[in-house]
């Protein structure tokens, strides 16, 4: 009981007209209360491991939100995420020439096979379905999944996508509970019980109180704990917003994979029937030659090749096809019966200047948006941690405090009384949390600008990506693929008019095969980087 006489003096000095007896317990419950709520406070301060994310917790599946003071500075610093850029191929001389075989690298199979040249494709009125058909690039059945179907399944179905868009119902809560107020206590007690009983020649009385415990944020610590929370989760949207850019640019990669393989296809299946033309004329030879037989001996091997080619080619669309349906949370099935409607060839409206990608990006990318709002969240994480510089005050108030005197024959009294309980801040002032907080401010504004500079550089590199693979199309169409075709037709006229052999004009055209390659790779590197384009602003500007 000495240490409740001390308590009992400090209440007495500390609230003026409240009787001890009342307040010594209610002093004593709510200094439990503040330490109680200090320890709840710690507690949330530490719910990051350094070992990242605890499987089966309620932690945000995300690296790092914008702002908060989360940084492992033991673990491996964060990579520079860079979007990966599309190499231009040489336009020298040599870069018509195949490369070394090396297994398992042939875009066309087992080996390279023979393909015919196409026509230029043109853009503008003279664009007609036969020049699509002669490039291989078919738009696909009517009822074929588009990109913007696919586009629309995969934010609906995507189960990564699902589980990080449950942290912004999350983030809801979040506000709701940052704005509860504390709880009131009422407290009863019953003090002075006599061992025995009282009586008139040993005087005493019972006390039976009731009192009500009322904590008081004089501070504005819900107010800025409700700020906080708003600002939390504006930055989860924009990093949920920027899970989806980052998932729709696997989406472009997988759909133009599968456009590509079954490209592939189509030219896999003309070099097969290209082949079976010209064994069908040798086949005609009523006596042939002993030079004859060795060209259909050739041609016999040469269509064995590619017809091991044309079933590489199914296996890859196969394969691009699946990795696709992983992506669009399809079934085996469905995934066997996909068809795609869309081509690689897209008629493309010039982008806008470089300097208004630039400025698109900086205000409508992502990530760039979650954090510049990172910033204006640990400015609130400083506010609220400055507001928890004081603690509550809390008020007592005892409407009955019952004097029990009955068992000495004298009156019963019955009183009340009231007193304010206020923690005196003369050695902690929150001034650890609110130095942190305040350096976290600097922090963050340092990791917004290095993520807009970071912006900038894959806007500018996708954008020049872009002119340097349309100045190859354009150059491919205009003189490059005029020119082999014309070469290739004086070889087919020579074969016709029997001035050369098969095996020349098959030479001729085993010329041309890596032109050809080089051309559709250069379709498919201008149809990518059209989409990273697209990724590198945060924008669908191009189809």
């Amino acid at each position: 009981m000495s240490g409740r006489s001390v308590w009992l003096a400090i209440v007495v000095a500390c609230a003026a007209g409240c009787r001890a007896e009342v307040a010594r317990a209610q002093v004593s419950l709510s200094d439990d209360i503040i330490a109680a709520a200090q320890a709840k406070n710690e507690t949330e301060k530490r719910h990051h491991s350094s070992l990242g994310r605890s499987l089966g917790t309620a932690e945000s599946p995300y690296r790092r939100k914008p702002g908060s003071t989360d940084i492992n500075l033991g673990g491996a610093p964060p990579r520079r995420a860079v979007l990966p850029r599309l190499a231009r191929l040489r336009t020298s001389t040599s870069a018509f020439s195949p490369p070394p075989q090396e297994p398992g690298r042939y875009e066309q199979g087992v080996a390279p096979s023979i393909e015919r040249l196409p026509l230029p494709l043109r853009r503008g009125p003279s664009h007609n379905s036969e020049e699509d058909l002669a490039a291989y690039d078919e738009e696909g059945p009517p009822d074929g999944l588009t990109l913007d179907a696919s586009i629309r399944r995969l934010i609906d179905v995507n189960r990564d996508l699902r589980v990080k868009a449950l942290e912004l119902p999350q983030a809801e809560a979040d506000i709701l509970t940052a704005g509860l107020r504390e709880n009131p206590l009422v407290f009863y007690g019953t003090d002075d019980i006599a061992y025995g009983s009282y009586s008139p020649a040993r005087s005493g009385e019972v006390e039976h109180g009731i009192s009500l415990v009322l904590p008081i944020d004089y501070t504005g610590k819900r107010r800025r704990r409700v700020e906080l929370a708003k600002k939390e989760q504006c930055v989860l949207r924009a990093q949920y917003q920027d899970a989806v850019r980052v998932a729709i640019d696997g989406l472009y990669t997988a759909y133009v994979d599968a456009l590509v393989a079954r490209q592939a296809i189509r030219a896999a299946e003309d070099s097969l029937r290209l082949i079976d033309e010209l064994l069908k004329a040798h086949a005609a030879v009523a006596s042939p030659t002993e030079k004859e037989r060795e060209e259909l001996d050739d041609l016999t091997v040469e269509r064995d090749v590619t017809e091991m080619a044309v079933e590489d080619t199914y296996e890859r669309y196969g394969k691009a096809r699946q990795q696709l349906a992983d992506l669009l949370e399809l079934a085996p099935e469905e995934a066997e019966s996909l068809e795609l409607r869309g081509k690689i060839l897209v008629p493309s409206p010039k982008p806008p200047p470089l300097d208004e990608l630039i400025a698109m990006a900086k205000e409508r990318r992502p990530d760039v948006v979650a954090h510049r709002i990172g910033v204006d969240r640990a400015r609130a994480e400083w506010s609220q941690e400055k507001s928890e510089r004081l603690s509550d005050a809390y008020f007592l108030y005892s409407p009955m405090n019952y004097l029990d005197r009955s068992q000495s024959q004298e009156r019963s009294v019955n009183t009340w009384g009231a007193g304010v309980f206020v923690s005196v801040p003369l050695f902690n002032r929150n001034q650890g949390n609110v130095r942190r907080a305040e350096i976290n401010v600097i922090q963050s504004q340092i990791e917004a600008d290095v993520a807009e500079d970071r912006a900038v550089g894959e806007v500018r590199h996708a954008y020049k990506d872009l002119e340097h693979s349309l100045g190859d199309l354009e150059r491919f169409e205009k003189a490059t693929l005029p020119a082999i075709r014309r070469k290739r037709d004086r070889a087919q006229r020579r074969l016709n008019s029997g001035e050369i052999h098969p095996e020349d004009f098959l030479k001729v055209e085993r010329e041309t095969t890596s032109l050809v390659r080089f051309y559709r790779d250069t379709l498919t590197r201008q149809r990518r980087n059209m989409l990273k384009l697209n990724t590198a602003v945060g924008l669908r500007i191009l189809p």
